[in-house]
């Protein structure tokens, strides 16, 4: 039985899926195949790559991410930064490696923003297809190809489940990083920023939970408390992750 493995977006939220591997690997449960989406294509990327979870674990604990902030290059066109210093962190830790050099077969997801499609990638390098799927409006500029204007793939594809069964999966594991949101009433509140994150975010529940609805298996991290920017507290949202995780082991040991 061959098994893959959809990865969410949602910014440091995404540091989740490291949890999720952690628990996984501990118990000897093989993965054949990973798709992701914006942090889930990049956590993804990382272990297709072979790098092991704990330097992952590490990278994203102790590194200033104050001082990553500081090198965000300001655009102020289609979005606050370029990206370009973006894929230049990413090319350092990961090398200018292309699909077929990773010890799994992994998909990453962006969206279309002229056409509402989902663009997968499969293929080519992986720098380039994991800024596209990361590229959040507002945040960052899009990626304009020749043909195509490539934003976040949370936008058409926030938990890829559909591209793994194409690729071959029997069985599908889901990590919805939006469930946890509204899991308890939330606040009204007259803060725009607060207004507009919480519409998108309201959005992103509801088409999360119809991508996930084909998977057999889902994983609901409870990072709800959690915003996209918390990048501080990846120890924490790491520890969700592999907590939430244990508590399906006994459906994948069974074979459900």
């Amino acid at each position: 039985m061959k098994i893959g493995l959809a990865l969410g977006g949602g910014g440091a939220r995404g540091f989740a899926h490291i949890g999720v591997l952690k628990a996984l690997e501990k118990n000897n449960i093989k993965i054949d195949f990973i798709s992701g989406t914006s942090m889930g294509a990049i956590v993804g990327a990382f272990y297709a790559a072979g790098i092991p979870l704990e330097k992952l674990e590490k990278l994203v604990t102790v590194t200033d991410w104050k001082k990553i902030f500081s090198l965000l290059d300001p655009k102020f066109k289609d979005g606050l930064f370029g990206g370009e210093k973006f894929s230049l962190f990413l090319k350092k830790e990961l090398g200018d490696l292309e699909f077929k050099h990773l010890f799994k077969k992994l998909i990453v997801t962006a969206t279309d923003f002229t056409t509402a499609k989902t663009k997968i990638f499969k293929s080519g390098k992986i720098i380039p297809a994991l800024r596209a799927s990361s590229s959040l409006p507002i945040i960052f500029n899009p990626v304009n190809t020749k043909k195509e204007v490539l934003i976040d793939g949370c936008f058409s594809l926030p938990v890829p489940v559909e591209p793994l069964f194409s690729a071959g999966a029997d069985l599908v594991i889901a990590v919805n990083l939006d469930a946890d949101y509204f899991s308890q009433k939330r606040k009204h509140t007259t803060n725009l920023f607060d207004t507009i994150n919480n519409s998108l975010l309201l959005l992103r529940h509801h088409l999360a939970a119809a991508n996930c609805s084909k998977a057999q298996i889902i994983i609901k991290p409870k990072v709800g408390q959690y915003g996209w920017y918390d990048f501080f507290k990846a120890k924490e949202i790491i520890e969700e992750g592999e907590k939430e995780t244990k508590k399906i082991i006994h459906k994948l040991k069974s074979g459900s």
